[in-house]
């Protein structure tokens, strides 16, 4: 009988928590969906951020690099991406990416995202970090790209794609 009481209890308390875990969600994305735009989301935020550090190595890329521009340069690792969701191999890809991409099983939905920004996130001795963020309109996704410059030629070597902010429902 005891035993029976306990278990009744765990198993309520479970239910609790289960059930405040998703309230607590359901509130957090309507706050976000609210500050979509303002200035204040979490989304908002994340890209401040990003384009804060990103001013000095945009910067320096393109001293060390003048065939390109910021536009130039954000529009080529947007096609990237572009072409890894499509599977397709080019040559200024790495046996990595190309293996990775026949395998990936995140590519199909990243297909119908819409693209967000991009963003240089590191670049020094020929080495080029960029985050590429697509979103649904319920979260973001950012694409993390690995890049080496080899006589004026950008090859990717690694990509990874993970969730982002929340912006809605």
């Amino acid at each position: 009988m005891v035993f029976l009481v306990v278990l009744i209890f765990v198993m309520i308390l479970g239910i609790s928590l289960f059930i405040s875990t998703i309230v607590g969600n359901f509130q957090y994305r309507a706050k976000q969906h609210i500050l979509k735009g303002t200035g204040i989301s979490s989304s908002d935020i994340n890209a401040g951020i990003n384009n804060n550090f990103e001013k000095k190595h945009i910067e320096k890329f393109l001293s060390e690099h003048s065939e390109f521009t910021e536009e130039s340069i954000k529009d080529l690792l947007k096609q990237y991406t572009v072409q890894i969701f499509n599977r397709n191999s080019i040559n200024e890809f790495s046996q990595n990416v190309y293996e990775k991409m026949q395998k990936d099983s995140k590519l199909e939905k990243m297909q119908n995202m819409e693209f967000r920004r991009a963003n240089i996130s590191y670049y020094s001795n020929d080495k080029l970090n960029a985050i590429i963020v697509y979103t649904d309109n319920k979260d973001e996704y950012n694409v993390y790209l690995n890049c080496s410059i080899l006589k004026n030629r950008i090859q990717l070597n690694r990509y990874q794609i993970s969730k982002g902010a929340v912006v809605g429902f």
